[in-house]
């Protein structure tokens, strides 16, 4: 079987994502505007079509193609690794299905059941752990830190480098950023336009994260001996 060449541009990419990105930070404070400053509740469907908050909307489904787009490049290494007999082909291949749950969950928010339990076992309801889900969240951080930890030891300083970076800016805004909006939210509510900046930075992070992943992983196939071309100019 003659095997199928596929030319990846890096830069173009990671461009048009980040434009992407902005476009729908821009329109996610267009939204702002309208609702906080002159008083539209929806704006013609404009408002939550292109509000972070709202589930099921544009940034919805941008950010879980993201996610996608991530475990797909991952379970391709893994497939690499696999074929080259690696040592770590099982982590790679792992990663990619964390970020497939994550793509799903960004749809359908699993994460957001954990909720209540939670609050019923701990009795919380104020405080940095308004969202109690978060609690959960930095328990399995921790349990994939330990899991990933010689994984990690193990790859290119370009390669360690970018995935470190990119768990820092995912995992500060969807659990670092969602306990400061929590312990607002707290204090004063979600109707209003502080805890909508909160969200919006939230998401930023998180999609900057996943831009940043991808980028991560691109660099790497270019690197390593993957039957994808990736070019990394334009």
């Amino acid at each position: 079987m003659t095997p199928v060449s596929v030319t990846l541009h890096r830069k173009k990419i990671v461009r048009n994502m980040i434009g992407l990105v902005l476009l729908l930070v821009a329109f996610h404070l267009m939204g702002l505007f309208l609702k906080f400053k002159l008083g539209y509740s929806t704006a013609m469907g404009f408002i939550p079509a292109f509000n972070f908050e709202v589930e099921g909307n544009f940034p919805t489904y941008i950010s879980a193609l993201l996610l996608c787009l991530s475990s797909l490049l991952l379970y391709w290494i893994s497939l690499q690794e696999k074929q080259q007999r690696g040592v770590f082909a099982w982590q790679w291949f792992s990663l990619s299905m964390i970020f497939l749950a994550l793509s799903f969950d960004e749809i359908v928010g699993f994460h957001e059941l954990m909720n209540y339990p939670i609050q019923l076992a701990l009795d919380i309801e104020s405080g940095y752990f308004y969202f109690p889900w978060v609690i959960a969240g930095m328990v399995m951080v921790g349990l994939f830190a330990l899991f990933f930890f010689r994984f990690l030891l193990s790859l290119a300083p370009s390669t360690k480098f970018g995935l470190s970076l990119a768990a820092v800016f995912y995992l500060g805004g969807a659990i670092g950023l969602e306990a400061l909006g929590g312990k607002h939210a707290a204090l004063y509510g979600l109707e209003n336009i502080t805890y909508q900046y909160y969200v919006l930075f939230e998401e930023l992070l998180e999609m900057s994260g996943v831009i940043l992943l991808i980028n991560t992983l691109l660099g790497h196939l270019h690197t390593a001996n993957s039957s994808i071309d990736i070019r990394p100019a334009d």
